[in-house]
């Protein structure tokens, strides 16, 4: 490895997926979190909460977006308009 060159970082789909639903789960547990501590008045620790929250939530569409997938998509098998094959009509 070369001190001047950082490598080239290439995920497989089952690392990507991996990671789609990681931060998915951290996404989903941190925004149950923050919505206890606001039923609870906890205001500070509840902003403390939320900015996690955003974070992981930051992280997932990035790490779905590598991946070609649609982060409002019903199912895994939506796919954004980048990512569809484009099929060309020759008359």
């Amino acid at each position: 490895m070369d001190r001047e060159h950082l490598p080239d970082v290439e995920f497989t789909k089952e690392e990507l997926t991996y990671l789609q639903e990681h931060m998915n789960n951290q996404r989903a547990s941190w925004f149950n979190y923050y919505e206890d501590l606001v039923e609870f008045g906890r205001t500070e620790d509840a902003k403390r909460a939320h900015d996690q929250y955003e974070l992981c939530k930051s992280i997932r569409d990035k790490v779905y977006h590598m991946n070609g997938r649609d982060t409002l998509a019903p199912g895994n098998h939506e796919q954004r308009w980048w990512d569809q094959k484009l099929s060309l009509i020759h008359i």
